[in-house]
């Protein structure tokens, strides 16, 4: 089954690289361009999901899973890491996982939404995840990098308070100030 797949893909990518795109009228640029990257996503989703199961089952385990992932699909190490991370978190997001399939926020989405999900949040981040993707469903999803996300859907008075926690806050979702928060 996953050959077969994988072989349909392949044909319907080498349509693609068939197009001639000088002679495409401008609708049909604009459609394929914003068409390809929502469908680049979902194809980036399911290949998360088949890293998570490679993961899990430790299919990596003669070299470390980041470091064969990165040597086995010729990618950097950092974006190998990041993939592997990024199957990780999105077992515990399942709003994210569903929106992501479905190429409605891409991989930094992801990532943006998964670094307001910390373990002394948690039971928060779980109650407002869907805002959270919804905010990134947006075009203006940048307003998510302007105020802290959290603290603006959380009433402080569900925040930790002890001066080393509360010192974190400004670090969730937000912070372009400390470059907590890569531009979108």
């Amino acid at each position: 089954m996953g050959t077969r797949v994988l072989d349909q893909l392949h044909e319907v990518l080498d349509a693609l690289a068939g197009l001639d795109p000088d002679t495409l009228d401008d609708a049909t640029v604009h459609d394929l361009v914003v068409g390809l990257a929502a469908e680049t996503t979902r194809l980036e989703a399911v290949w998360c999901q088949l890293i998570g199961v490679w993961d899990n089952r430790t299919l990596w385990a003669d070299n470390g899973s980041k470091a064969r992932l990165a040597r086995d699909t010729h990618l950097r190490r950092g974006r190998a890491d990041r993939l592997v991370t990024r199957s990780r978190t999105l077992d515990s997001m399942p709003a994210t996982a569903q929106a992501y399939a479905a190429g409605e926020i891409n991989g930094d989405h992801v990532d943006l939404i998964a670094s307001c999900d910390r373990e002394w949040r948690h039971a928060i981040f779980a109650d407002h995840e869907a805002t959270l993707v919804n905010i990134c469903r947006t075009p203006t999803s940048r307003s998510l990098r302007k105020q802290s996300a959290i603290g603006s859907i959380a009433p402080t008075s569900t925040l930790p308070t002890t001066t080393a926690t509360r010192s974190n806050i400004d670090g969730i979702c937000q912070c372009p100030q400390a470059g907590m928060v890569k531009s979108l």
